[in-house]
C-alpha cells in the first residue's frame, strides 16, 4: 500500500488492524486509480465511508504512513481509538472519528 500510494502522489495513512482505516489525499483520478488497485486484493470486507473532493490542491498530510498503536489487551489486533482520535486532531481532522464512529460512542 505504501509504494502503491508513491506511485500515485498520494498522501494519507493506513492504520491497519481492527479497526483498519485507510485515508488518502491527492487527485481524484488518482485516488480513484489507487482503489481499484487495492479493492482488488484479497480482502475479507473494505468499503468506502467517506469521500470528499476539493477544489483546492492542500493536504493535511504530508505522506503516506502507517500508523496506530496497539491497545493493551489480549487482542493484539485491536488498536487504541483514543491514539487514534489524536493523530486526527494534531492533523485538523478529528471530525473525521465523530463522522466514522458516531454509531459506537
Amino acid at each position: 500500500m505504501l509504494g502503491l500510494s508513491s506511485e500515485f502522489c498520494l498522501t494519507g495513512f493506513v492504520q491497519p488492524g481492527k479497526p483498519g482505516i485507510i485515508c488518502v489525499e491527492g487527485t481524484t483520478r488518482n485516488c480513484q486509480e489507487w482503489w481499484s488497485h487495492v479493492k482488488s486484493w484479497n480482502w475479507q470486507r473494505i468499503n468506502v465511508k467517506i469521500t470528499e473532493e476539493l477544489e483546492t490542491e492542500s493536504r493535511l498530510f504530508s505522506s503516506f504512513e502507517e500508523i496506530g498503536v496497539l491497545k493493551n489487551s489480549e487482542r493484539s489486533n485491536h488498536m487504541d481509538m483514543g491514539e487514534f482520535r489524536k493523530y486526527l486532531a494534531s492533523h485538523d481532522c478529528e471530525w473525521v472519528f465523530k463522522e466514522l464512529f458516531t454509531n459506537f460512542l
